[in-house]
C-alpha cells in the first residue's frame, strides 16, 4: 500500500529537480488515494491540499513552459522566412552587379541568411555543415576583421549616434574642442553642431579604409576615436574555414553583436583595453569580450537585449553556452561552443 505523504514529499523532491511531469504524477496519486497511510482525517486534508495547491502551480508552470515554446517557434519561424524572403533579391544583385566591393558584402549577406535558416529549423543540420567546413582560406584572423568592420558600420550611422555618444565626447576632450570638464549633458544641449560634424566625419574616414580594410588598420582606427583593441588568442589559433561557408557566417552573426555592445557601453577614464579573447581546450571554444563600463552608462537605453537572446538560442542550437552577462563594471561576456565543431 501506498503512503500519500511518501508521494507527496516524492512530488517535492521532483518539483525541486524540475521533473515536473514526475511531480505531477506524486501529486496526483495524493489526491486519489487520500486513504492510503495511517492518518486521521484531518492529516490527509491537509496533505491533499497541499498536493492541489502544488497541482495548481505546475499547472501554471507547464502553461508558461507551452507559451514559451509557442514564442520561440514563432521567432524562429520568423527567421526562416526571413531567410528566404531576401535570398532571391540577393541572388539577383550577385548575378547583376559587376562591382567587386557591393558583391564582397551581398555574398556575406548570403551567408548570414543561410545561417538564420539553419538555426531556425535544422540544428542538427547547422552542426553538421559545420563538421564539414574545417579548411579553407578564412581564419579567425580575418573573420575578427570582418566583425569589426560589420560593428562600426552599424553604429556610425546618423541614426545611431546617440548610442555612441560618450566616444564623440571623449574625443573632443581629447582633441581640445571641448574643455574637459564638459558633461554628457552640456554636450548634448550645446554640442549638437559637433557631435553631427564628428559623426559625418567619421563614417566619411571609415568608408575610405573599409575596402582596403587590414585589421590592424582597423584597430588603429578604434583606438584613435575609440578605444585601444586586445586580441590575445586569435593568431594563435589554428581554425580554418572557407570563404562565405557555414563557420565564417555563423561567427559573423556572433562577434559583431558581441563587440558592438562593447562599442555601446564602454566607459574608462584611463582608456582602458577592450579585451577581445579566444581561447580553445578538449571540450570547447570560447570567444571572449571583456570592456570596462560603468553602471551610468549601462543604465542609458541603448538596444533591446533581443541580441543577447538570439545569442543565448545560437549556443543552445550548438551545445554551447551564452550566459546572460551580469550588470557589473567588469564586463565579460563569454560564447562557447564545442571544440569538435571548429577544429
Amino acid at each position: 500500500q501506498q503512503d500519500i505523504v511518501a508521494q507527496y514529499w516524492l512530488g517535492k523532491r521532483y518539483f525541486e529537480e524540475q521533473r515536473y511531469e514526475k511531480a505531477q504524477d506524486y501529486f496526483q496519486q495524493v489526491t486519489q488515494n487520500r486513504q492510503d497511510g495511517d492518518y486521521d482525517e484531518l492529516d490527509m486534508a491537509r496533505i491533499e491540499s497541499f498536493a492541489k495547491d502544488e497541482l495548481l502551480v505546475l499547472q501554471g508552470i507547464q502553461q508558461g513552459i507551452q507559451q514559451e515554446r509557442k514564442i520561440t517557434q514563432q521567432r524562429e519561424d520568423i527567421m526562416a522566412m526571413f531567410a528566404h524572403k531576401f535570398r532571391g533579391p540577393l541572388q539577383s544583385i550577385e548575378y547583376l552587379e559587376k562591382d567587386e566591393r557591393i558583391l564582397e558584402e551581398v555574398r556575406v549577406m548570403g551567408g548570414l541568411l543561410d545561417i538564420f535558416s539553419l538555426i531556425s529549423t535544422d540544428a542538427e543540420k547547422l552542426r553538421d555543415k559545420l563538421l564539414q567546413d574545417m579548411g579553407g582560406d578564412s581564419t579567425l584572423l580575418s573573420v575578427l576583421e570582418q566583425a569589426l568592420v560589420i560593428s562600426l558600420a552599424s553604429v556610425l550611422t546618423l541614426n545611431n549616434r546617440e548610442k555612441i555618444r560618450q566616444h564623440y565626447l571623449n574625443y573632443a576632450k581629447k582633441t581640445g574642442l571641448v574643455p574637459v570638464s564638459t558633461t554628457r549633458k552640456q554636450w548634448k544641449s550645446n554640442h549638437l553642431d559637433l557631435e553631427l560634424q564628428l559623426q559625418a566625419d567619421w563614417q566619411r574616414s571609415f568608408i575610405e579604409i573599409k575596402y582596403e580594410a587590414r585589421l590592424d588598420k582597423i584597430i588603429t582606427w578604434l583606438d584613435e576615436r575609440f578605444f585601444p583593441v586586445e586580441i590575445p588568442g586569435f593568431a594563435e589559433a589554428s581554425v580554418h574555414f572557407e570563404r562565405y561557408g557555414t563557420t565564417e557566417s555563423m561567427l559573423l552573426v556572433i562577434m559583431p553583436e558581441i563587440f558592438t555592445n562593447a562599442l555601446k557601453y564602454y566607459a574608462s577614464e584611463t582608456r582602458q583595453a577592450v579585451q577581445l579573447h579566444w581561447v580553445c581546450d578538449a571540450q570547447f571554444c570560447q570567444f571572449v569580450c571583456a570592456n570596462p563600463t560603468t553602471y551610468k552608462e549601462q543604465r542609458i537605453g541603448k538596444g533591446s537585449g533581443k541580441g543577447h537572446q538570439f545569442l543565448s538560442i545560437i549556443a543552445g542550437k550548438l551545445g554551447g553556452d551564452f550566459p546572460l552577462p551580469p550588470s557589473v563594471e567588469d564586463y565579460v561576456v563569454k560564447f562557447s561552443m564545442p571544440s569538435h565543431l571548429l577544429t
